[in-house]
């Protein structure tokens, strides 16, 4: 359940980035008395809880593929590139590792942050 929560956080806020500010209809110049002189709109700060909900989602991804086969000592010393950790991990997956796509991208960028 709380895998399904994770992930379901994840996702959400990976579309919530993508669509944040869209509307839906074209901007216009605003021309009623009102808005003649609008003070601009500044865009909403980024939460700092996104990428730490994005860590620990990778963390806990690689504590249970990638400990299945491996001590996590291992995987962490490995100090690999973007490169690297995608021919790693590709590897892996086709050893019977599950990653989906999204899943995949995540490990990879948290372990080449290493």
């Amino acid at each position: 359940m709380a895998k399904a929560l994770i992930l379901l956080t994840v996702a959400t806020l990976a579309i919530g980035t993508a669509f944040m500010g869209y509307s839906g209809a074209e901007e216009t110049e605003a021309t009623t008395p009102e808005m003649s002189n609008p003070e601009p709109v500044s865009e909403p700060a980024e939460t700092a809880a996104e990428p730490e909900i994005v860590t620990l989602y990778a963390e806990e991804l690689v504590n249970e593929q990638c400990t299945f086969c491996h001590d996590v000592d291992r995987v962490y010393k490995a100090d690999l590139s973007l490169a690297g950790w995608e021919v790693v991990i590709d590897r892996m997956t086709a050893r019977g590792a599950w990653l989906g796509k999204t899943e995949r991208d995540v490990v990879i960028e948290y372990l080449a942050s290493f």
